[in-house]
């Protein structure tokens, strides 16, 4: 009978039923977070005689425009950063760099439980040796902090300068130049206190003189205070 064998059992309730696909339509919320989205591979025409299908790209776009294009993301869950990094890994083996700061990120936030900056610092660095500036950023933070990597204010300096894309002399010669402005400052502060400190003495000096004076008055006073009693004494006898 024509159709019989078509029937499906029922699903359960709030799955979709086998062999059928639910459609994504997400709702005006979340139509425009940005996933991590594999999109369908290319359909490609080598001569006349070859059609192949090339291997899905990731991207990050917003879900709306995932939907749009074909795409896989996770839907729910995003906090699992484990399904980012399985999204990324591929590509990044195959030596994208963005991809691999997307992989060294997700390993640094945790995505296989705990952080794993020896990771991070790996993956940083493949794509840090391309040039790829964000991961010289963080590559350089992580040798300023010490995570994943011996702590190494050197290398540090040498990813930094990198990204800011000025050569180690050249950014050399700019801190110098800063430490220098700063060392001028810094005499500059100096040399005022010190004068306050000379015109403290000075005013201390004063005080000095004018409590050594106070006190030879008061002597004076007593003294002659003395010798007034003993007149007195004497007239009386």
């Amino acid at each position: 009978m024509a159709g019989a064998g078509c029937a499906s059992e029922p699903s359960p309730r709030g799955q979709p039923s086998s062999g059928s696909l639910q459609r994504a339509s997400p709702d005006a919320d979340h139509a425009y977070d940005v996933v991590d989205c594999l999109l369908p591979g290319q359909i490609r025409q080598l001569g006349t005689q070859l059609t192949y299908l090339t291997e899905r790209r990731p991207i990050r776009t917003t879900a709306e425009d995932c939907i749009i294009r074909g795409g896989e993301y996770v839907s729910a869950d995003r906090a699992d950063y484990g399904t980012s990094l399985k999204v990324w890994m591929k590509t990044a083996q195959a030596g994208d760099a963005e991809a691999q700061y997307y992989v060294a990120t997700l390993y640094e936030k945790g995505a296989t439980g705990a952080p794993d900056y020896s990771q991070a610092a790996v993956w940083y660095r493949k794509a840090a040796d391309q040039s790829f500036r964000r991961a010289e950023i963080a590559l350089g933070r992580l040798y300023e902090q010490g995570l994943g990597v011996e702590k190494d204010p050197g290398q540090a300096y040498k990813w930094f300068a990198k990204s800011s894309g000025l050569n180690e002399a050249n950014l050399s010669l700019l801190v110098h130049q800063e430490a220098t402005e700063q060392v001028r400052l810094l005499e500059h502060t100096i040399a005022k206190k010190e004068q306050e400190i000379d015109s403290l003495r000075r005013d201390l000096d004063h005080v000095h003189h004018d409590l050594a004076a106070l006190q030879t008055q008061i002597k004076d006073r007593q003294t002659q205070s003395i010798q007034q009693e003993a007149i007195i004494r004497q007239q009386e006898q």
